[in-house]
C-alpha cells in the first residue's frame, strides 16, 4: 500500500475576517497524481502556499513524506504557483541557473528540465520574447528541476494551447510512473479527468468531496460547488 506524500491536517487560515481555509484535511499517496478542484476564490491557492511555507496557517499541521519543519520538509519539493515571474531581460536557460544555483544544484540539470517541456530549441532566448504558454513551460522546467519527489502546480497549463496542455499532461504521467507525487490545482475539470487519479473539490475553504475520477466528475463538481468568494 502507498504511503502518504503529503499530508494535511486541519489547516485554518484566515485573513482579517474572511474565512479562507476552514480545517482542511487533506492525504495524497505516493506517486499518484491528485487533482485539487475548485471556483476561483474557493481557497486552492492558500492551501498551496501554506504547503510550501510561503504563509503560515493560524492551525493545523503539514507533512512532506513524514516531515513536518517548515524549511526542510520542502527539500523533495518542486513547484509552480500562479502565474510564474522570471527575469525578462534573461534567457530561459539562465534563468533556470539562477534556480539551480539558490537550490545549490548542478548546472547539469538544466538542459534536461528545458528539453522535457520542449523549450531546448529556445533555451537561449530572452524570456521577454516568450509567450505565455512558454513562460508557463519555463516555469514547470523550474519546477522539476533536480527531480523532486513531490511537484505541486497551480493552473500549470494557464495560457496553453491544445498541444502544450497534452505535453504537460503525457509528462506527469511519465514522472509518475517513475515515482513522483504531483499535486495539482486546476478548474479544468476535461484535463484533471484525463489526468488525475483522484480529487479534492474546495469551495469556500472546505473540502466538499474526495473521490477517484470517474465520469460524473463535472456533475459532481457543479452540484458540490456554490462558487468563489472573491
Amino acid at each position: 500500500m502507498a504511503s502518504d506524500a503529503l499530508v494535511i491536517n486541519a489547516i485554518t487560515r484566515r485573513f482579517g475576517n474572511r474565512l479562507a481555509l476552514d480545517s482542511l484535511n487533506l492525504a495524497v499517496d505516493e506517486a499518484e497524481i491528485y487533482g485539487f478542484l475548485g471556483p476561483n476564490g474557493a481557497g486552492k491557492t492558500t492551501a498551496i502556499r501554506c504547503i510550501l511555507g510561503l504563509i503560515s496557517p493560524d492551525s493545523g499541521t503539514v507533512s512532506i513524506f513524514g516531515n513536518t519543519d517548515p524549511v526542510s520538509r520542502l527539500v523533495s519539493v518542486g513547484a509552480m504557483v500562479e502565474t510564474p515571474a522570471f527575469h525578462e531581460f534573461l534567457s530561459g536557460r539562465d534563468n533556470l541557473g539562477l534556480s539551480a544555483a539558490y537550490g545549490q544544484m548542478d548546472p547539469s540539470v538544466i538542459a534536461p528540465a528545458m528539453e522535457r517541456v520542449g523549450l531546448h530549441d529556445r533555451a537561449d532566448d530572452l524570456v521577454s520574447t516568450y509567450s505565455l504558454g512558454m513562460r508557463q513551460r519555463l516555469g514547470l522546467a523550474r519546477a522539476i528541476l533536480g527531480d523532486p519527489r513531490l511537484l505541486i502546480l497551480d493552473e500549470p497549463t494557464n495560457g496553453m494551447d491544445p498541444r502544450g496542455m497534452k505535453d504537460v499532461r503525457e509528462l506527469l504521467v511519465k514522472m509518475a510512473a517513475q515515482g513522483t507525487t504531483v499535486f495539482i490545482s486546476s478548474h479544468l475539470l476535461a484535463e484533471v479527468a484525463q489526468l488525475c487519479s483522484r480529487v479534492g473539490i474546495l469551495d469556500r475553504g472546505v473540502l466538499v468531496h474526495e473521490s477517484t475520477v470517474d465520469a460524473g466528475l463535472e456533475d459532481t463538481y457543479l452540484s458540490m460547488t456554490r462558487g468563489g468568494i472573491g
